[in-house]
């Protein structure tokens, strides 16, 4: 969620400097509420019902944050990439297909980026 509110802030900044306060701001407050609601979650968490599932709402709201950047070729292709990787590389040892899909998408998108230019 920091690098969301941080691109944001840096797109709509009209100084670098001000993008680099956004997203130093941005990252502290999110810090902040991340450690209150791990409190939270970690005192009142063992009183919810597992049949709440709460542990899709992560993925949910990951995907929700990636859908709502799509909007340039670059970043479809890193985000296809990657997602391709990452289902094909599930069984990976020690989660690795998770860090072999960040790598391929970044590889991508900037692979995109430069032909487009």
């Amino acid at each position: 969620p920091s690098v969301a509110v941080g691109v944001d802030g840096y797109r709509h900044a009209t100084e670098r400097g001000r993008g680099h306060l956004h997203y130093i701001g941005g990252a502290a407050l999110l810090w902040v509420v991340w450690l209150v609601a791990i409190g939270i979650g970690a005192t009142a968490g063992t009183h919810l019902p597992a049949a709440l599932r709460l542990d899709f709402v992560i993925p949910l709201f990951l995907a929700g944050e990636v859908a709502a950047r799509l909007d340039d070729r670059a970043t479809r292709a890193a985000v296809a990439v990657a997602v391709a990787i990452a289902v094909g590389a599930v069984s990976a040892p020690m989660h690795a297909g998770v860090l072999l899909a960040i790598a391929a998408g970044v590889a991508a998108g900037l692979h995109t980026q430069g032909s487009d230019r």
